[in-house]
């Protein structure tokens, strides 16, 4: 199962995706390769913020973990920061509903 976990806290924002969805073989399971293709796009989205505006964290992008965990200099980064992660939370919960033996999110916010 793929494990998505959501924080949304007023400057930190994390989006951390772990397992795998075991719908197919490795290599040809389109529920692994959505989302997998979703968590790069925003490491691809969140790595081009400009250095320092992301004041503690870390980004790890690899086939059974990815993790976007960002602590924001201000507001106005980790609204950028959450303009980035909403459409890739959106698509996840999409893939969650259609897949829900094989994906599964959790939301914390505060």
């Amino acid at each position: 199962m793929i494990e998505i976990n959501y924080t949304k806290e007023r400057r930190h924002l994390r989006l951390e995706v772990f397992g795998h969805a075991m719908t197919a073989n490795l290599g040809q399971d389109v529920v692994c390769a959505s989302v997998s293709s979703l968590m790069y796009g925003l490491c691809e989205a969140v790595a081009a913020i400009p250095e320092g505006r992301i004041v503690e964290g870390h980004m790890v992008c690899k086939p059974g973990h990815a993790d976007v965990d960002a602590y924001c200099i201000d507001d106005k980064t980790s609204k950028r920061v959450e303009h980035y992660m909403e459409p890739v939370l959106c698509g996840l919960r999409k893939i969650a509903k259609e897949y829900p033996l094989a994906v599964k999110v959790t939301e914390v916010t505060s």
